[in-house]
């Protein structure tokens, strides 16, 4: 990533989103206020805004879309909601569990802590991200933050994720908490996911862990197993190469060594079972990055 823009994927996220509220096929999954908010976004990070905007409301401009991400990424689109969607399920059931504090890592344009943060009053919610990305979603969104949402803004690849948290009078350690990280570990190298994880089990007396991760496959290819060599290029020009990844059969191994239990993997399988089981023929989903779910 240019650690002197804001993040080419991040932007790209937040269009999907936007894309998905508009769209039929997955408008169900994009709730009001994430929209809203979303839209409040689209205004500080998308260049021409008011165009994108009309644009995904018209129908010919939303099938060539579809048609544009059939040849680039076939279902990427539906799998970005569906992700964000399972995401939530598992924070608000960690949530009625009575965990009372979530930790985001690298939210980008996400609204999740926000909404979160606004209808669970007496939750904490911390969110952390570079300062190149995070403050066009602050200077977007200010008006609405609760008071216990709270901006980080950090460059974890300087400073350690507990020297950020700790010097933070809104954190608290012994709190059980729920931290995400969401489409970002595929961008970082295996030390630094290895030391990371490490960091969250020794920083946290109680953790609810959900985080995404790209299959690796048998030939060391780290990708969404539709995506076009375009996709692979863009990746490159943009600084955002997919680094790590790791065989779903192999995330259970890694974070038992590390100490976590209660290991659980979710893909496209349960995204469909979860989210459209009752709609015939079942929708195509990309597949290539899953969500695991751990605790502490």
């Amino acid at each position: 990533m240019n650690k002197l823009k804001h993040s080419a994927t991040a932007e790209l996220i937040l269009k999907t989103v936007l894309f998905g509220s508009e769209d039929k096929s997955s408008k169900h999954l994009v709730s009001s206020d994430a929209r809203h908010l979303s839209r409040e976004m689209a205004y500080h990070v998308i260049r021409y805004p008011e165009v994108f905007l009309f644009a995904i409301k018209n129908r010919f401009i939303r099938w060539s879309i579809r048609l544009f991400e059939k040849i680039l990424n076939k279902g990427f689109i539906l799998h970005v909601i569906s992700r964000k969607n399972y995401i939530e399920k598992l924070a608000l059931e960690a949530l009625r569990k009575g965990y009372t504090q979530i930790v985001i890592i690298g939210a980008g344009y996400d609204t999740l802590g926000m909404r979160l943060a606004r209808t669970h009053r007496d939750i904490t919610c911390l969110e952390i991200d570079h300062p190149s990305t995070q403050i066009l979603k602050e200077n977007a969104l200010k008006s609405h933050l609760s008071s216990n949402f709270t901006f980080i803004s950090a460059d974890l690849s300087e400073t350690s994720l507990t020297e950020v948290l700790q010097h933070n009078a809104n954190f608290d350690a012994t709190k059980k908490t729920v931290v995400i990280i969401e489409g970002v570990l595929m961008y970082l190298t295996e030390h630094n996911v290895t030391s990371l994880l490490n960091e969250l089990f020794h920083l946290f007396k109680t953790l609810d862990l959900i985080f995404t991760f790209m299959d690796k496959k048998p030939d060391g290819t780290i990708k969404f197993t539709s995506a076009h060599p375009a996709v692979i290029c863009w990746l490159d020009r943009v600084q955002e190469r997919f680094l790590w990844g790791i065989a779903k059969d192999e995330i259970f191994l890694k974070m038992n060594t590390i100490g976590f239990s209660n290991i659980s993997v979710f893909d496209r399988t349960a995204f469909i079972a979860e989210f459209f089981k009752n709609i015939e023929p079942f929708p195509i989903l990309a597949e290539g990055e899953m969500i695991c779910h751990s605790c502490k």
